[in-house]
């Protein structure tokens, strides 16, 4: 055996071919050639190696290239051999090599367990005696950790991997060695970690490897892929068992893999049916090109399984399990033998053998239990069993760990929500257990369809939307119900599907219907019927279609409604239903004895059905003429009482009619002043409230039990309770009555606004032509209260406006029945709004407002005088007749006197006003005036001051023209300089003359007109000036005007000035260069100032 680095400096391990062995008594050697001529007998080398004492590492070396060639038996026979002649620490090599053949030979009988287990022991006996010969080796410690991995413990291999590198990492540290890590270690934790299903570890350790070893073998690159597959990354696992491929083209088991990655690649990245077609196809080809030199391959036998149950060929996919691979078990790995026995349950499943299924199942979980597929199965053969709990329990299981799998979200939906549906199981639950049941159902296939609709590329199935739409409606949801069942039509609509079942239609028909959408209702209902109609075999559904249509058209054309019943009872006279919602037309239409044997009849021919006996219950009430007899009296409790007590106990019309009689028997017990009366109204509300509570927990969703809760609740004063139920009640039934309930209670509690609200809403949205008189009258008081607690007459006017539209929709009844409290709400209110005005300030109210009160007033006294002659029962005829005089007498004097102080008021006010407006305009007038003059005398300041801007701005100009002809002229002197001194100094004289004339002239101009002050500035000042002023003592900064200007007259003598400002500092410097005889033209010299001491050349800029 040679190490060599590589092209590359990796180490590797290059098996020697030949062996030299030494002869004992000469020079030569005996050469065996290690690949052709090892015998198959390891005896005959026996002798050799014993008669010329060869040293163990020959007889390791030819153990080592039997095993190289397969040959382990013939490997671990020469081994023993050579264990007869070595003993002691000599040995402890041989039992090492010992311990690495049978962990070999173990690995190559995985199919047969009680071999592989007898290797086991064999290697672990011989991995003992090398430990006691070398406790520190790292073949032993290797040795020791894959006896561990191969009996699958994988912690104790793990913690003892660990043990050793710290162990030789702390020897190095002795010896002060540099520690490097081991390779086989590593490779060994790696394939640890990721038995322990520690990916993220195992991942890092294998690329470890692979920048330690790139030609490591096995090769890393396999480690890297598989844990990069577990890791959802199969984009890198694929390319990672690519390369390795290309670097091992024989590698089967590299082949496999790909083979796997191809499989996957075509069930789950396919866009249509044509590429799903060729990329399984392809898989297809290439896994019988494998499996035809790899037959026994379990990993290959499992996706056969699954393309033989595609194909329909469950027979074959559970013979695959029952002969090939579970003979086998105990050498194939958990998660293949996982795969395997679960698609042999689901061919069982397939075949319709439940049973056999469910075992297979529970085979399946036992070899791995996270096997998501074989609990979803197990959980399926469970409901075949009819094991309904059991299933839900199992599901729920796997919802912990996969909540958002559409799939455990659907089934669980549909299991719970059967068990809500079905009458004996619900009614074995408490209402609590059902109302939650029936909530988590609900949760389910709302998630359901949540994460369908999120993927966009699947469609819901329609049964959840169905089922979920049932579920709503069991919680009188009606609401959710139609927008579940739209949204079913929606989808079916938008994948281009036609075929929508008549039921839907029907369904979205009656939840408009409960909606109170009569035209929709009547849309759905007609589409039902043209489908019901093409599909003549359904006639059970045609005639609930004609019954549904003949409810809608109740509210619109009740003839056609009763027309149409009579034809349902004439093909079908059994229709309990039919015959019910005939009878109660024709007794709102027309009472008579005949229609009460009819009634009766129908409950003789039906009495235990509870419909028919609800109905017999209410036309009692409302309908029988007999009822208003007083020995009938009690016909309907006792009806209702003999429906509890022989029938249902918990008939839910029955219990909420008797808790209206007990309401009812309160509320007039109430009204009486004797404690035992109202001790008789208090047991009247308990037994009321105690029947309804009856009902609600048959029922939590029974609104019309819950609004009479929550009306008790409102007649004992407790408003907040009540409320809170009746908007609970609106969210599930949009109905006139429960809006008005609302409005009672908010106008009791003094929430005016929120009343009026809830009033406008059962007025404007159910348009109900029977109760508007009774919502206009609720308005008005309404509006009156807010009036009263705010003090307003605006409020009085809205409620008066809403009064006289009760009082003129009454009119046109024909029972006007609230006629009387109509006219007296009218009249109240002309009343109050007469006396608000009385009671205002003039400055409050005006003579309009006052004389439409006095006219209100007279239409009081008008409505009084009516009530009087009518004997009106609403009040008794002495307080109207009081009311009246106090109307004629008292209220229109003092209206009278209230008209005449509010035209002397307004008259007065409108003096004042007139005054005031006159005052304004003379004000107003005298103001312009005083604008015009600043106005002017503005113009005319800006006008100087302009003139004055122009003239200075001539003056300036003239001064530049004049300092541009003296620069010409310098120039032209300094090009043509004079020939000769007297003609110099002739010229220089004249020139200076001119130039003290236009000085004096300018310090003349300047004393006629002095000049606006400005700010000047600062001058720079030489150190040397500065000192000299020091030395004057500060004398006086004025200069002497006429001393400098008489110095400055003298030919030749140079002066310099003290103040340069900045601008001449660098001109100054200039002129020490010019000759002396043009020094007295060049020389600076002080500007005059003006009396304001400024420089009068600044100024005229």
């Amino acid at each position: 055996m040679e190490q060599n680095t590589g092209n590359n400096e990796y180490p590797s391990v290059n098996w020697s071919t030949t062996l030299d062995i030494p002869l004992k008594d000469s020079e030569e050697v005996v050469s065996i050639d290690l690949v052709n001529d090892l015998p198959e007998d390891p005896g005959d080398l026996k002798t050799l190696l014993v008669e010329e004492n060869s040293d163990k590492e020959h007889w390791l070396v030819i153990a080592i290239a039997y095993s190289q060639r397969g040959l382990l038996k013939e490997c671990i026979s020469l081994l023993q051999m050579a264990l007869e002649v070595f003993q002691g620490p000599q040995s402890g090599p041989l039992h090492t090599c010992l311990t690495w053949a049978y962990l070999k030979q173990a690995k190559q009988q995985g199919m047969q367990q009680a071999d592989q287990e007898l290797s086991l022991t064999q290697a672990e006996h011989h991995l003992k005696e090398a430990i006691g010969y070398d406790p520190s080796g790292v073949g032993n410690m290797l040795a020791t950790i894959d006896l561990y991995y191969q009996r699958r413990q994988y912690d104790k291999a793990l913690e003892t991997s660990e043990l050793f590198v710290r162990g030789i990492h702390a020897e190095d540290q002795r010896l002060g060695r540099l520690s490097r890590p081991n390779v086989l270690f590593l490779l060994v934790m790696a394939k640890l970690f990721y038995q322990k299903k520690n990916y993220t570890v195992s991942l890092r350790l294998f690329q470890e490897l692979l920048v330690l070893n790139p030609v490591l073998k096995p090769d890393p690159r396999i480690g890297i892929g598989m844990c990069f597959w577990q890791l959802k990354d199969h984009k890198m696992a694929i390319r990672s068992w690519k390369r390795s491929l290309e670097l091992s083209p024989e590698n089967a088991n590299l082949q496999i893999l790909l083979l796997l990655g191809d499989f996957h690649s075509a069930l789950t990245q396919s866009e249509d049916d044509d590429e799903f077609k060729q990329k399984y196809t392809l898989a297809l080809t290439q896994m019988g090109q494998i499996m035809s030199s790899n037959l026994q391959n379990p990993a290959l036998l499992v996706l056969y399984q699954a393309y033989c149950y595609l194909k329909s060929d469950h027979q074959k996919s559970i013979e695959i399990y029952e002969k090939q691979v579970s003979p086998f078990a105990s050498g194939i790995s958990d998660t293949v033998l996982s795969e395997s026995a679960f698609w042999c349950g689901r061919g069982y499943y397939a075949l319709g053998e439940p049973r056999k299924a469910f075992h297979f199942f529970q085979e399946s979980l036992k070899a791995n239990e996270e096997n998501l597929l074989a609990r979803f199965g197990l959980g399926q053969t469970q409901i075949q069993n009819s094991l309904i709990e059991e299933s839900i329990l199992t599901f729920e299981n796997l919802y912990t760990s996969h909540e958002n799998l559409q799939e455990i979200n659907y089934v669980l939906g549909l299991l719970c929500g059967a068990k809500c549906m079905d009458s004996k199981t619900s009614a074995a639950m408490s209402p609590v257990e059902r109302s939650k049941l029936l909530e988590k159902s609900i949760n389910y296939l709302e998630k359901y369809i949540k994460l369908t609709r999120a993927k966009k590329n699947q469609l819901v199935i329609l049964k959840a939307y169905l089922v979920l739409s049932e579920l709503y409606q069991l919680q009188n949801s009606y609401k959710q119900s139609l927008e579940v069942l739209s949204r079913a039509v929606d989808q079916l609509e938008a994948a281009g599907d036609n075929s929508i079942p008549l039921e839907i239609y029907n369904n979205l028909g009656c939840f408009h219907f409960i909606n109170g959408d009569k035209t929709e209702a009547d849309k759905f209902f007609e589409q039902a019927s043209n489908l019901s109609k093409i599909d003549g075999d359904n006639k059970a559904v045609s005639i609930t279609i004609l019954y549904n249509n003949s409810r809608s058209a109740e509210f619109e054309d009740t003839e056609k409604a009763i027309h149409n019943y009579q034809s349902l009872l004439a093909a079908h006279p059994g229709y309990v239903h039919a015959r019910i919602r005939y009878l109660s037309l024709m007794i709102m239409k027309s009472k008579g004895e005949e229609l009460d044997e009819q009634v009766n009849e129908l409950l003789q021919q039906n009495p235990s059905d509870l419909d028919t006996r609800s109905f017999y219950s209410w036309f009692l009430k409302n309908g029988s003429k007999s009822n208003k007899n007083e020995k009938t009296e009690k016909l309907e409790t006792n009806h209702n009482r003999d429906t509890l007590t022989k029938y249902d106990s918990h008939d839910a019309y029955a219990l909420v009619s008797l808790a209206n009689l007990y309401v009812t028997i309160a509320r007039e017990s109430k009204k009486l002043p004797s404690s035992k009366e109202q001790d008789k109204s208090r047991q009247s509300f308990v037994k009321a409230i105690q029947l309804l509570q009856k009902v609600l927990q048959v029922d939590p969703y029974n609104i019309f039990a819950a609004q009479g809760l929550a009306i008790i609740f409102a007649e004992n004063k407790r408003f907040g309770p009540a409320l809170e139920i009746l908007r609970k009640v609106r969210d599930s039934l949009n109905n006139e009555s429960v809006h008005i309930n609302l409005g009672h209670c908010l106008l009791e509690m003094q929430e005016y606004a929120k009343a009026i609200e809830n009033y406008e809403v059962a007025f404007r949205q159910f348009a109900n032509e029977a109760s508007k008189p009774l919502l206009l009258n609720l308005l008005g008081r309404a509006w009156y209260s807010r009036g009263v607690r705010e003090k307003s007459l605006e409020c009085f006017e809205k409620s008066l406006e809403y009064a006289q539209e009760a009082l003129a929709a009454e009119l046109q009844k024909e029972n006007a029945a609230m006629l009387q409290s109509v006219k007296f709400n009218v009249a109240l209110l002309h009343f109050q709004i007469a006396e608000t005005l009385r009671r205002m300030s003039p400055k409050e109210r005006t003579l309009a407002k006052l004389e439409g009160a006095s006219s209100g007033l007279d239409t009081a006294l008008n409505l009084f005088k009516e009530l009087i002659n009518q004997k009106s029962t609403i009040m008794p005829i002495d307080e109207l007749d009081q009311r009246l005089q106090l109307g004629e007498t008292t209220m229109k004097s003092a209206l009278e006197r209230c008209v005449t102080e509010q035209k002397d008021y307004e008259a007065e006010a409108a003096a004042k006003l007139a005054n005031a407006r006159k005052t304004f305009e003379e004000s107003e007038t005298k103001e312009r005036e005083h604008r015009k003059q600043l106005e002017e005398q503005d113009r005319i300041r800006i006008a100087k001051q302009t003139e004055e801007y122009n003239k200075l701005q001539e003056e300036a100009r003239k001064l530049m023209e004049e300092r541009n002809e003296m620069s010409a002229m310098e120039e032209e002197k300094d090009k043509n300089p004079p020939l000769s001194g007297d003609e110099y100094s002739q010229e220089n004289g004249e020139n200076k003359k001119k130039k003290r004339a236009k000085r004096t002239k300018k310090s003349d101009e300047s004393k006629q007109a002095p000049k606006k002050k400005r700010r000047t500035k600062r001058a720079v000042v030489d150190d040397e000036d500065e000192n000299d002023d020091d030395d004057n003592g500060g004398a006086n900064d004025e200069p002497d005007v006429g001393k400098e200007s008489s110095e400055a007259t003298k030919p030749g003598k140079k002066t310099k000035s003290p103040y340069l400002s900045k601008e001449f500092i660098d001109d100054s410097d200039e002129d020490d260069e010019v000759p002396a005889e043009n020094a007295d033209e060049k020389s600076a010299e002080p500007t005059p100032k003006t009396s304001d001491g400024e420089n009068e050349e600044e100024t005229l800029f």
